[in-house]
């Protein structure tokens, strides 16, 4: 077996401004959850990909930037925490990832913001600056000899917030200006003197706070753009007569909503260019704007963005470093990417900006996934109430990368679980009692085929021969609808399916909108919240269980998947049940749970033919067993050895004997084990390749020799490609 590497990773951005910057050195950073994602947009000819993320935080990173020196490739940047730290990481020439350079410390509360500037001095190279919700902005300090970093000065903001803070300097000199937007509406202009920073000028004319403030150089002119809660955009130009002068130079009424992101287009080569303004805000817009340097006004050159829909509006954007590209994150963690069209570069008077392909990811926790049974796809649902489609983009000379495909399912209840049942069907619980099954819409299949190399013709004849061609989610609804026709000329107000075919993945938009599967199934029988489901290799039986407290409602229910008709159920357990699988000739089901036991149920036929399950013995009381909850279970490639993990950080492989189960097997791992599996079948008998995922986010890979009971671990997977909270589920693809 070859070595382990990255091929895909998928997260959604964190919802706040301030989260994500595109660096001089064509990388994006973006926060996400309790780490950071560096995104490379240019990979594979604009495909992009997320090729590694950086965890050195305890809590949601509220703010990343990268730390700029003219216009050279960065090789720093700096994050925020709400575990009250910041971090400056710094590119390793030697292995080119980014590690943690210096831990800041020294607020008492969350670090909403950031921002950081080189110097010329010849003590200091590196200031930095850093807002709290503790009411305080602290100037920090990297000596040039020692470089070590330290708080130099705290500024009291009284009872108010800074929401931004920006570092530049002054025209024609080296003094540092420090800028901050607050809850008082007012912009504070800071200026370095003896080494303190000191407040020299109050900017009063925003009515709302100060969300957002950017910073260019412009010939001899300094031009600070601020956004703010009262939907304004005030332009304001510094320079040097006799004294330094602070006057507005424009304010911009264009959005109906808080501006939450400002952002200059990028000095690309002269010290002169024209000024270009993009601003982002929760209108659901974001806005281009030009100064026309005839009239001396600023005019809305173009305008993106939605419309329509339920979805919210724009946290931030950001220039790409040539300024031909635009990256917007929404509130559902979404982004959008638009390039100006390259037939439009040479006319200024339709330049059109076209929407180009980006990565996608979750928002919130992933709870379960899923692979299709030949591995084309697969699927994830999550606590951000989506299950999520991901599949491979194939282009000519071997150039791949994967990228979310479609969005089968967007729900009102956060979701718990799902489970592959055929081909184009999968069955998924939320936090509600109600099972719903889906199945693919012909133009899925279409646009899988074109996009990931596959055979249209056969994957069709995979499918039901009655599917539909797309689906819809009525108004107040939470069952997605099927669309057997569209007719343009009659389409209600409830249908906004339009077939699409896709040459390339899609967009938010059409991920929101085009990309739903018809739900075909509701099952109802259990009492309380879905918390588990699994379907047999065959595709004929899922096994489902709720949320429980007592055994009567910790029963597993049958359901055949011909009629949908419950077959049976389960008794064994006392509490919830935790995980459900199916051996591999589907003979035997096991189920763990949180009272601490297993249980293992044998198939069995009735008189009539009818095929059911029945107890065959379960962990109680067996010598060896798991002493906390079991979080997960999985059986070998030849059904004869089965799996536990638990929280008692012990794995514990269990042999199949005549009439009974014998412990094989246990290993002990340094954290709570929450999610194992076992790899398909190598042609190496009595020997199992297991993958264990821990709460502290590790991922290792261990070989059990059955014949000698002795396990050896295989690899630990890098760090920087690991998770950094609980692994949830683990799944090895059909086609390892």
């Amino acid at each position: 077996m070859e070595d382990v590497s990255l091929i895909y990773l998928s997260s959604g951005c964190n919802k706040g401004p301030h989260v994500l910057d595109w660096g001089f050195n064509e990388l994006i950073c973006y926060a996400t959850c309790n780490s950071i994602a560096l995104y490379n947009p240019k990979f594979t000819c604009g495909a992009g990909r997320v090729f590694t993320s950086l965890a050195g935080h305890k809590s949601a990173v509220t703010c990343v930037r990268w730390i700029r020196k003219n216009e050279s490739p960065e090789k720093e940047l700096i994050s925020t925490s709400a575990d009250g730290t910041a971090i400056i990481w710094r590119k390793c020439d030697e292995t080119n990832e980014f590690r943690v350079n210096h831990v800041l410390n020294g607020h008492s509360a969350s670090v909403t913001i950031a921002d950081a500037i080189y110097v010329e001095s010849v003590v200091v190279n590196l200031l930095v600056a850093t807002a709290s919700v503790d009411s305080t902005i602290k100037i920090w300090k990297r000596l040039n000899e020692s470089n070590e970093i330290s708080c130099s000065q705290t500024i009291s903001c009284g009872s108010g917030f800074a929401f931004d803070v920006k570092f530049c300097t002054l025209p024609n000199t080296n003094v540092p200006l420090l800028a901050c937007g607050f809850d008082t509406s007012n912009v504070v202009l800071y200026v370095e003197q003896n080494a303190i920073f000191e407040n020299m000028h109050v900017l009063h004319g925003h009515e709302d706070w100060v969300r957002c403030i950017d910073i260019v150089a412009n010939d001899n002119y300094l031009f600070m753009a601020t956004g703010s809660q009262d939907s304004l955009i005030r332009i304001w130009k510094m320079y040097k007569i006799q004294k330094f002068t602070v006057s507005v130079e424009a304010i911009i009424a264009g959005h109906e909503s808080w501006v939450y992101g400002v952002n200059w287009q990028p000095k690309v080569k002269d010290k002169h260019q024209t000024l270009k303004l993009i601003s982002a805000s929760m209108d659901k817009t974001m806005i281009l704007w030009s100064l026309d340097t005839t009239n001396d006004l600023w005019l809305e050159e173009a305008r993106v963005g939605e419309i329509g829909g339920t979805t919210l509006g724009y946290f931030g954007n950001k220039f790409s470093p040539d300024g031909a590209s635009i990256i917007a994150h929404s509130y559902q963690g979404a982004f959008h990417l638009w390039h100006l069209n390259k037939a439009s570069l040479n006319n200024t008077e339709t330049n059109r900006w076209l929407p180009g392909v980006t990565v996608s990811g979750h928002f919130n926790q992933v709870l379960d996934i899923s692979w299709d049974i030949e591995g084309h796809y697969l699927l994830s649902t999550s606590l951000d109430q989506t299950t999520r489609l991901h599949a491979p983009w194939i282009r000519e000379k071997n150039a791949v990368t994967w990228h979310e495909l479609a969005r089968p399912q967007i729900h009102g209840h956060d979701m718990s679980c799902l489970s592959i049942v055929s081909d184009y069907k999968f069955i998924s619980g939320a936090d509600e009692k109600v099972l719903r099954v889906f199945e693919a819409p012909k133009l899925f299949v279409d646009n899988l085929s074109r996009l990931s190399g596959l055979s249209a013709d056969l994957e069709r004849k995979k499918m039901n021969s009655c599917a539909a061609e797309g689906a819809t989610v009525p108004a107040l609804g939470l069952s997605n609808k099927a669309v057997f026709e569209v007719n343009e000329t009659n389409k209600t107000e409830d249908i906004c399916f339009r077939a699409v075919q896709l040459t390339e993945p899609p967009t938010e938009e059409m991920l929101l909108q085009n990309t739903l599967w018809p739900e075909t199934q509701k099952l109802y029988g259990h009492g309380f919240e879905v918390f588990c489901v699994a379907c047999n290799h065959k595709g004929t039986l899922v096994a489902s269980a709720c949320k429980a407290s007592n055994p009567e409602s910790a029963a597993i229910i049958l359901w055949d998947t011909k009629t949908w008709v419950q077959i049976s159920q389960l008794h064994s357990h006392t509490l919830t049940v935790t995980s459900l699988s199916f051996s591999r000739d589907d003979r035997h089901l096991l189920s763990v749970s949180r009272d601490r036991t297993w249980a293992l149920f044998i198939e069995k036929k009735s008189e009539t033919g009818d095929i059911t399950f029945e107890k065959f013995t379960s962990s109680n009381k067996r010598p060896g067993s798991h002493s906390r909850i079991i979080w997960s279970c999985a059986w070998a490639p030849d059904s004869s050895v089965f799996f536990t993990g638990s929280r008692d950080k012990k794995v514990i492989a269990w042999k199949m004997i005549e009439n009974d189960v014998e412990l094989l097997s246990s290993m002990v791992a340094k954290e709570s084990i929450n999610a194992l599996d076992v790899a398909p079948s190598f042609g190496i008998k009595s020997r199992f390749l297991v993958a264990i995922g821990q709460e502290c986010g590790s991922i290792s890979l261990h070989w059990l020799d059955a014949s000698t009971r002795t396990w050896t671990l295989y690899r630990n997977l890098a760090e920087m490609n690991c998770h950094y909270l609980c692994v949830k589920r683990l799944r090895f693809s059909p086609i390892v």
